[in-house]
């Protein structure tokens, strides 16, 4: 095993985790045989605030992009050196948003969208102010912050367009 430099910080508040990332680089690798044995079933919800790397079928995620990852779904991908804050949300925890995100598996949403720009802000702001948050505050803040990824018909409709 090699050396791994990075660092991991992060919040739980009753059935989301919210966590910053950074690191030299990372292979994710979620094959079928490890889908069936750790029963791993949720979501991350990235926002790149630095770095990125390239992504299967798709294009390179880069800073301020957004990407999404099914973890009951294959998953390849390598990052080089990188800062990302990511929502972890059970699958369970809202159908209809379990239903666009089931969509949007890796997905890069451009950064330069508006709506993209917005949750990254949000998440952002939300990282930078937790330490003057009381839990049930943080519970209600995460749960704007969601409604922006499962908000109205429209965003939804948005979020779908966006991705590439």
């Amino acid at each position: 095993m090699q050396d791994v430099q990075g660092q991991i910080a992060l919040l739980q508040t009753n059935r989301t985790i919210f966590s910053k990332v950074s690191a030299q680089g990372q292979t994710f690798y979620r094959d079928n045989q490890r889908i069936a044995s750790d029963s791993l079933d949720h979501f991350i919800v990235q926002v790149f605030l630095k770095g990125g790397g390239p992504v299967q079928d798709g294009p390179m995620v880069q800073n301020g992009d957004l990407f999404v990852i099914d973890m009951a779904r294959f998953h390849e991908r390598l990052s080089y050196p990188f800062t990302n804050l990511s929502f972890i949300i059970p699958r369970d925890r809202d159908p209809s948003l379990s239903h666009i995100l089931e969509r949007l598996h890796n997905k890069t949403l451009l950064g330069r969208h508006p709506l993209v720009t917005m949750i990254r802000r949000q998440m952002t702001q939300l990282w930078d102010y937790q330490d003057s948050f009381t839990i049930a505050q943080m519970e209600l803040a995460m749960e704007t912050a969601s409604f922006w990824i499962n908000g109205s018909r429209t965003f939804k409709t948005q979020m779908r367009s966006l991705s590439v």
